[in-house]
């Protein structure tokens, strides 16, 4: 449809307009003549501009005008972003509740604008630990890791032989593991692991398996996403989430920090 016919465009600088009666608030220069077929829509055959293509200008204009009259970058950020959220001309003024990048510049070079202990946030952060000797994990408990085989930034952190991952920085996350399971006891026994977030399972973080009979390894493997949003941490377990005690050998956990 053109943005012009019969039936008068709205005056779109005045919601007030009934476009389809003669109104003073709303006039239409075209004055009921359709563009020809040589000339784009918003063209009367009289060579003028509708309503509507002027009102559009007009509000192009202004747009422009509020552009170039912002604040200062500096001044934006004290007003909008808040504490714990990178202060920076590279992040939209208008705030999601989705996690805010780090409060550092962002070339990370120049230091932190607001909290110092913030800046690390801004290197790659990854972690990755094991642990390869066999442990007997109760139901319902988490899998303790040995060894922090390597390691980057300090958003990710875990001491050496507890359960427990911090994540201290605001962003996304991507986490991965896989390890051998073997039942206590019994025979075709169902074991199952999942990651706990804040101490509950993370939906589609379980695998399972059920493994015939004492002696006799399953294979477990499963990643997801996690979310911190700004002012928080959150906390990372592997835990033995079937009804019976497993022994679980060769466990591996890989957390990134990828925003």
């Amino acid at each position: 449809m053109s943005y012009y016919d019969s039936c008068c465009n709205p005056c779109c600088c005045n919601p007030c307009c009934n476009p389809c009666q003669s109104n003073s608030c709303c006039s239409c220069n075209c004055g009921g003549s359709a563009a020809s077929g040589t000339q784009p829509a918003f063209i009367c055959a009289n060579g003028t501009m509708n309503d509507f293509a002027r009102c559009t200008l007009a509000r192009y204009d202004q747009l422009s005008y509020d552009l170039d009259t912002m604040p200062a970058c500096s001044t934006i950020c004290s007003s909008f972003i808040p504490s714990g959220c990178l202060c920076g001309c590279n992040r939209p003024t208008t705030l999601p509740s989705f996690p805010c990048l780090p409060n550092c510049l962002p070339n990370c070079s120049q230091g932190c604008t607001q909290n110092t202990n913030n800046c690390s946030s801004c290197a790659p952060s990854y972690l990755n630990s094991v642990n390869e000797a066999e442990q007997s994990v109760s139901t319902q408990s988490p899998v303790l890791f040995s060894t922090d085989r390597l390691a980057s930034g300090n958003c990710i952190q875990h001491t050496a032989g507890t359960a427990n991952f911090t994540l201290t920085c605001p962003g996304v996350y991507l986490i991965q593991y896989n390890a051998n399971v073997e039942p206590d006891s019994g025979s075709n026994v169902a074991l199952s692991l999942g990651l706990l977030s804040g101490g509950s399972v993370i939906p589609g973080s379980e695998s399972a398996t059920t493994v015939a009979s004492t002696g006799e390894l399953g294979s477990m493997s499963a990643s997801t996403i996690v979310t911190v949003p700004c002012g928080t941490t959150g906390t990372i377990a592997l835990s033995n989430t079937s009804g019976e005690t497993t022994k679980v050998t060769n466990a591996n956990i890989l957390i990134t920090k990828i925003m």
